[in-house]
């Protein structure tokens, strides 16, 4: 099995931990994010509009009561790579709506 190379995921981590998610998120989501080295399209959804070919988003597996973390990402086939884009926090008040 061939393994992804990931970029940019390290900065993005920080970032989004900058804003002061819980252990458990984040936790969670860097191991979801070296889970991405062995199948990046694992429960993602491609981002469809112009200029967006290779971009997708992912929701990070977090308990359904707890605030949800969502990744984007682009997948680049011919590099075999997974560039992280960002990581945010939506509230579960607001995707439980959905």
């Amino acid at each position: 099995m061939a393994v992804w190379e990931l970029r940019g995921f390290e900065p993005c981590l920080r970032n989004w931990i900058a804003t002061g998610p819980t252990l458990e998120m984040r936790q969670l989501a860097v191991q979801w994010t070296l889970s991405r080295s062995v199948d990046p399209y694992l429960e993602a959804t491609r981002v469809t509009g112009d200029g967006l070919l290779n971009r997708w988003i992912a929701l990070v597996s977090v308990p359904p009561e707890c605030d949800q973390v969502i990744a984007e990402f682009e997948i680049v086939e011919r590099e075999h790579t997974v560039e992280c884009i960002d990581f945010s926090t939506i509230p579960a008040n607001v995707l439980g709506r959905f």
